[in-house]
């Protein structure tokens, strides 16, 4: 029989799994977005290196992490192994994506958004 505190790990797992990646995707949507901007005149070469800098950091340091929350949760605790415990993750990761989707196409947005600072170069 599993424990409460199985199932609430796998929920939380299934939660924090699709945020750390959706927020890597983001971070290296975030650098072709910088990029493209670069390439077209829209920010300068100062703003893009800080830029890059912060998009490779967010999806370097999410990515580690999602990497380090399953080697907890799969090797180290041994969790994740049952039926009960991959379905509780999957509709958590189900849930979890419903938000991420309905704002996702305003993420994506801003990282084309150019401010009015960048356009007075």
């Amino acid at each position: 029989m599993l424990s409460t505190v199985q199932l609430v790990c796998a929920l939380i797992m299934g939660i924090l799994s699709v945020e750390l990646f959706s927020r890597a995707w983001l971070g290296f949507l975030g650098v072709i977005a910088e990029i493209v901007l670069y390439c077209r005149k829209k920010r300068d070469g100062q703003t893009v290196l800080s830029r890059l800098g912060t998009y490779c950091g967010i999806a370097l340091l999410c990515s580690l992490l999602l990497i380090f929350f399953f080697h907890l949760y799969l090797v180290r605790f041994g969790l994740g192994k049952t039926e009960v415990e991959q379905m509780f993750y999957f509709l958590s990761s189900c849930l979890g994506f419903v938000f991420i989707l309905k704002d996702i196409g305003n993420r994506i947005d801003a990282l084309f958004h150019v401010d009015q600072d960048d356009d007075d170069m």
